[in-house]
C-alpha cells in the first residue's frame, strides 16, 4: 500500500488573545474546535516534503479518538478526533470538512486527554537543557513522573555488502521517563541512582524500599511503583 506522509502537516494558530480567558474566573466550555472556528487561523506547512513507501508509523496511535482540549486551564473544548504525532511532537485533529489539521503553537498550555491518557505542553530540562514537548503524565502527585515518546524518520538507504536496502521509516525509540517534585520543571531521568537520591529528599526510606522491592527502576512497571509509594 501506498501512503504518503507529509514531514510536517498544517498547523492552526490560536488567534483569540489569551489574557481575555485568563481572567475567566469559571472554565469555558466549548463542544467541538468548530466552536472556535473563528478563533483560529489555518497555516500551510512550509518545506513540507512527500515521502512514498514509508515503513512504520509516526503515531502513537494511527486512528483519531475522541478527546478532550484544555487551553490555559480556562478553555476546554470536547469531543474532539485526536490522534499524537510522536515525531512532529504535535496533536492533530480532523474538522467538519474530514481534514487533518494539526495544533501547531507551542506557547499556550496545552492539556490533551484521550483513552484516558493526559497529555501536557510543558517546559522540561533535557540534560541540563530546557526544551518544550508534549509529555504524558502517569503518576500525579507532590512527585510526578512523566513519559516522552521519541519516533525518528531515518531516510532510505541503498544495499551495501551484506546490509540490505531500506526505504523510508518511522523508527519508534525507547521511551523517556521525567521526573517532577513539588510542580517543579520535569527533568529527564537518566540514572536509577541519581533518581533516588532526589527522591530521598521526599522519601527518606525510598532506597531499601526499592531494594526491598526488587524494583527495576530501568522499566515503566518499576518506575510506576516508585513514584506512587513516594505519593502516600
Amino acid at each position: 500500500m501506498r501512503r504518503t506522509y507529509p514531514k510536517r502537516l498544517s498547523s492552526i494558530a490560536l488567534l483569540f488573545i489569551l489574557s481575555s480567558y485568563s481572567g475567566f474566573a469559571q472554565t469555558t466550555i466549548m463542544q467541538n474546535v468548530g466552536d472556535l472556528s473563528d478563533q483560529y487561523r489555518l497555516e500551510k506547512s512550509k518545506g513540507a516534503i512527500s515521502m512514498v513507501d514509508v515503513k512504520g508509523s509516526p503515531y502513537l496511535e494511527e486512528l483519531f479518538f475522541p478527546g478532550e482540549i484544555v487551553v490555559n486551564d480556562s478553555l476546554v473544548i470536547k469531543d474532539v478526533p485526536l490522534r499524537y504525532n510522536i515525531y512532529n511532537d504535535r496533536f492533530e485533529f480532523t474538522n467538519e470538512d474530514g481534514q487533518v489539521l494539526e495544533i501547531g503553537i507551542m506557547d499556550n498550555d496545552f492539556t490533551y486527554t484521550i483513552q484516558n491518557k493526559v497529555f501536557s505542553t510543558l517546559n522540561y530540562s533535557d540534560r541540563g537543557e530546557e526544551k518544550r514537548g508534549i509529555l504524558e503524565l502517569l503518576v500525579d502527585g507532590n512527585v510526578r513522573l512523566y513519559k516522552q515518546y521519541i519516533v525518528h524518520f531515518k531516510e532510505a538507504t541503498k544495499s551495501a555488502g551484506y546490509q540490505d536496502a531500506q526505504p523510508n521509516r518511522f523508527v519508534r525509540q525507547s521511551d523517556e521517563y521525567l521526573l517532577s517534585i513539588s510542580d517543579g520543571m520535569p527533568q529527564t531521568i537518566r540514572k536509577s541512582k541519581l533518581l533516588l537520591g532526589d527522591l530521598t529528599k521526599v522519601k527518606p526510606d525510598i532506597e531499601v524500599y526499592a531494594k526491598e522491592q526488587k524494583l527495576k527502576l530501568k522499566s515503566e512497571d518499576g518506575l510506576l511503583r516508585l513514584f506512587k509509594y513516594c505519593n502516600q
